[in-house]
């Protein structure tokens, strides 16, 4: 279980971001310093913090810039949220992840967010600290007891049961709302994968004993047995053992021993039994099919499994690859980025300004993706995903309190792979800076749409402003955004570009080649 402690700010926003990310435990920047204690968030080689919205090394001034954008800079300035766990439940890096998913879950992609999590204790605990402004409209988060119990609490409670922990629960029984409307909408759960490989276990076993070892090939811990009060088990990568009697009808050991003997029945019907072995270090599937002979009652199949299971094996190895390489990407281009940030502070010429923040919003782009596959394990990553980054980036850099801007994000949404997440993300940051840098000059709001449509071999990103529009063939050919979108559009993603502009607006809408 996750418990929450939520601590408004109210001193100096630095000392508490220090506080968050040093020991001296002195308000903002103190308490950012100190949840990013190396002594207290480092796990080997891995550093325990993760920035939400905005950078790690400048997580302080970016929340302070929102402030001053939006002229909030007093009152609340941030709150910090400590959300522990119990004893043993969760690895750190477990933990870790459960409690950016929490971040991410209750702010939104609204306020800018640092989370790490803390090992110096028996109970490992993330601290959270966010601003108290948005940077997408400058709204303040609201902080009362509604707030806590419907948001933090029950959202805290949702993450916990996605993966499998227990929750602080209110009196009553049933599953979990959250499970159950994941579960509707074909997204998978902690409990749901384990409930499927149970169904998969009892499928290929015909007695109770190989039942259990078919989840232990699968690798489950499991307990059961005569001395043994309740049956559980805890699935790969798991810190906690699941009840079976919690996963709902059909799970209990009574219902397992009875679907077994239903399989079994099944089997004796048809003519045949099977079960999967293990001799060594090898995967044997034995087949015992009934023969309708007098001299031979019987006939025997055995199919080597070894090489498949290993291969599932290569591929859970491959996942964790591509999750540590995607996320070393991120983090060198992150810090190329707050290097230009502090460069551009040091400018006082306001066009190289200008020049270095578009670097560094192309770099972020490129950023986000990383960070949404280093997440997923596999090379690729939902298109609506990262385009809702790129959306929240360029908000972030452009909002002020004198415009008001409205990007909506409409259409399909599927899965494409690396390459083109990244070449798609550069050409979406580029068309959505160009649209806020010229499209709405002299106005005080304005709107943009990103229509994705997909289609059978290329789908199709619709970037649709109603700005003042421009000549189309006055823009310079060897302008650098044009030949960035050009480049992105023809040669990496193997698509064409289309724009129209007038007093209306400008519509640019480009295709890529499906995966």
């Amino acid at each position: 279980m996750a418990y929450d402690k939520l601590i408004p700010i109210k001193s100096r926003l630095d000392h508490c971001v220090a506080y968050v990310l040093n020991p001296e435990k002195t308000g903002l920047a103190a308490a950012l310093g100190y949840i990013g204690d190396r002594e207290k968030n480092t796990l080997g080689q891995t550093v325990l913090e993760t920035a939400v919205n905005c950078q790690l090394e400048t997580a302080c001034q970016d929340m302070m810039q929102t402030k001053r954008r939006w002229d909030k800079t007093g009152g609340v300035l941030g709150y910090h949220i400590v959300h522990s766990f119990a004893p043993g439940e969760v690895t750190p890096v477990q933990a870790h992840e459960i409690g950016v998913e929490f971040a991410e879950r209750l702010l939104a992609g609204r306020y800018e967010a640092v989370i790490s999590t803390h090992l110096d204790q028996e109970h490992l605990h993330c601290h959270i600290l966010f601003n108290s402004v948005s940077f997408l409209d400058g709204k303040k988060y609201r902080d009362n007891f509604a707030a806590y119990y419907q948001d933090i609490r029950g959202i805290s409670n949702e993450v916990s049961r996605a993966h499998g922990l227990s929750v602080i629960e209110p009196k009553g029984g049933g599953r979990h709302y959250s499970e159950w409307a994941a579960e509707k909408t074909g997204k998978a759960t902690v409990r749901g994968l384990v409930r499927a490989d149970i169904d998969a276990a009892i499928a290929g076993a015909f007695t109770y004993a190989s039942f259990w070892a078919q989840l232990a090939r699968q690798g489950y811990a499991v307990k059961h047995g005569a001395n043994v009060k309740y049956a559980a088990v805890r699935p790969p990568g798991g810190a906690r053992f699941i009840r079976l009697a919690s996963l709902g009808d059909g799970y209990t050991e009574e219902d397992i021993r009875r679907r077994l003997a239903e399989v079994r029945e099944e089997g004796e019907q048809a003519g045949y039994a099977a079960a999967e072995v293990t001799l060594g270090r090898h995967s044997l599937l034995v087949k015992q099919i009934r023969l309708a002979r007098e001299d031979m009652a019987f006939a025997v199949i055995v199919q080597d499994l070894t090489w498949k299971r290993e291969q599932e094996k290569q591929l859970v190895l491959k996942s964790a690859v591509v999750k540590e390489m995607h996320h070393r990407v991120k983090n060198s281009l992150q810090t190329v980025a707050s290097l230009l940030r502090l460069q551009m502070r040091r400018l006082d010429d306001a066009a190289l300004q200008d020049v270095l923040e578009e670097s560094m919003n192309r770099i972020l782009s490129i950023a986000t993706t990383h960070e949404l596959l280093s997440r997923s394990g596999v090379d690729e990553v939902m298109i609506g995903e990262v385009i809702r980054n790129i959306r929240n980036n360029i908000i972030r850099a452009f909002s002020r309190p004198d415009f008001h801007v409205q990007i909506r994000q409409e259409g399909d949404d599927f899965p494409v792979n690396s390459d083109t997440a990244t070449s798609a993300a550069l050409v979406i940051n580029e068309l959505l800076q160009n649209s806020l840098q010229y499209a709405f000059r002299g106005r005080e709001q304005g709107g943009i749409r990103i229509v994705v449509s997909r289609g059978e071999l290329y789908s199709c990103i619709e970037v649709i402003d109603d700005g003042c529009g421009y000549d189309t063939v006055a823009v310079r050919p060897d302008s650098l955004g044009l030949s960035i979108v050009r480049t992105m559009v023809e040669d990496r993603l193997h698509g064409s570009l289309k724009t129209e502009s007038g007093s209306g607006g400008t519509h640019v809408m480009f295709d890529f080649r499906n995966q």
